[in-house]
């Protein structure tokens, strides 16, 4: 237990919160990307094959906003009229789409 604490901190030290679910971004990078809290100098690149893959980074934050939603919804006294499982899919739906252009 004692070595996977270390193993632990020792990757934490390194590479930050980050997880193969969340690419190659950290949670707290992740989470400014999302809220576009970011500075010009972060999202400036010389040369167009250094930009990374916005979309794929996003996707997690999206669906975790998706699940955030439904759960504050539940509980609390949100109209659950409001709150469609329909409207979640068909975003989901529209974002794979416009990727199958790729």
């Amino acid at each position: 237990m004692l070595q996977l604490r270390k193993v632990i901190k020792r990757d934490l030290a390194t590479h930050g919160f980050k997880s193969s679910l969340l690419g190659n971004v950290t949670f707290l990078e992740g989470c400014r990307r999302f809220f576009y809290a970011v500075t010009p100098k972060e999202t400036s690149f010389a040369n167009v094959s250094n930009v990374p893959d916005y979309v794929n980074e996003a996707v997690p934050f999206f669906l975790g906003a998706i699940i955030f939603e439904y759960i504050l919804s539940f509980l609390t006294d949100f109209p659950r009229a409001r709150l469609r499982l329909n409207d979640a899919f068909s975003s989901v739906s529209a974002g794979i789409f416009s990727q199958l252009s790729k």
